[in-house]
């Protein structure tokens, strides 16, 4: 299943500036981090390393499509919001957590003007979170409806200092590059990171997104 992913992945489109090629290689190494984790469980008897490959493996399926859809011209829909952020949230929560991480949903049922490919911008948001935190770890997310599709991903990790909120968003290549460039130029919305706790960089982090509603 590993080699049939990775030959769809040598297939899709070629890049283009607006993509990149981290897209790609990002499926890549979450093909590899499978592989791994399918070997490990296979050769310990460990079922979490199995289910772990599984959500990997699951991710870059997802992927696949969403990537699919990013390189066509936008075709807006109606989509519930929340059902993205849910499977979002299972497979990467899948990959990177263990009895450590707690995850909170609070989704009202809001829809956004936008495409499936939107999953992919959660996945970065959601991967920030876990890879660059430590234990025990909480994100909470909630979506709230107002004049616009209100969706907010808080973590209580380690938090970015004040200094780096301003350039995380403006590194071509960089996943949270790519997440900004489609928030803003394909779906027409905002995205801005703050600390949890106003004041407290240390107390983690809380991205807030503006979205169009369907």
């Amino acid at each position: 299943y590993v080699g049939k992913l990775e030959d769809e992945i040598s297939k899709l489109p070629a890049d283009d500036e607006f993509l990149g090629s981290v897209i790609q290689h990002d499926m890549i190494n979450y093909l590899t981090i499978a592989q791994g984790f399918l070997e490990i469980g296979e050769d310990s008897g460990n079922s979490s390393y199995l289910e772990r490959a599984e959500a990997a493996a699951r991710k870059v399926s997802r992927n696949i499509e969403e990537y699919k859809i990013l390189s066509k011209p936008f075709k807006p829909e109606k989509i519930l919001v929340g059902g993205l952020l849910y499977d979002s949230a299972l497979d990467v929560i899948g990959i990177y957590g263990d009895n450590y991480t707690e995850y909170i949903l609070h989704l009202e049922p809001v829809k956004v003007v936008a495409d499936r490919g939107l999953g992919l911008v959660f996945d970065n948001l959601y991967s920030n979170s876990l890879k660059h935190s430590e234990k025990p770890l909480k994100i909470v997310t909630r979506v709230k409806e107002e004049k616009e599709a209100v969706i907010e991903i808080m973590d209580n990790g380690k938090g970015i200092p004040d200094e780096e909120k301003s350039e995380m968003f403006n590194r071509p290549g960089r996943g949270m590059y790519i997440t900004k460039k489609l928030i803003e130029e394909r779906y027409g919305g905002t995205i801005e990171v703050s600390d949890r706790f106003p004041g407290k960089s240390e107390k983690g982090t809380k991205f807030t997104l503006r979205l169009p509603k369907g």
